[in-house]
């Protein structure tokens, strides 16, 4: 995954920023939960 990608929409779009970061979270969480299962599966 990029981190540097999030941090340069931050500069060019700051008021749609706090809405790509809880996508980017709720993505990241959906992804970890995915692998969980997948575990114990």
């Amino acid at each position: 995954m990029t981190v540097e990608f999030p941090k340069i929409f931050a500069k060019i779009n700051p008021d749609k920023w706090f809405l790509v970061e809880k996508l980017s979270l709720s993505y990241i969480i959906h992804c970890y939960f995915n692998k969980l299962f997948m575990f114990r599966l």
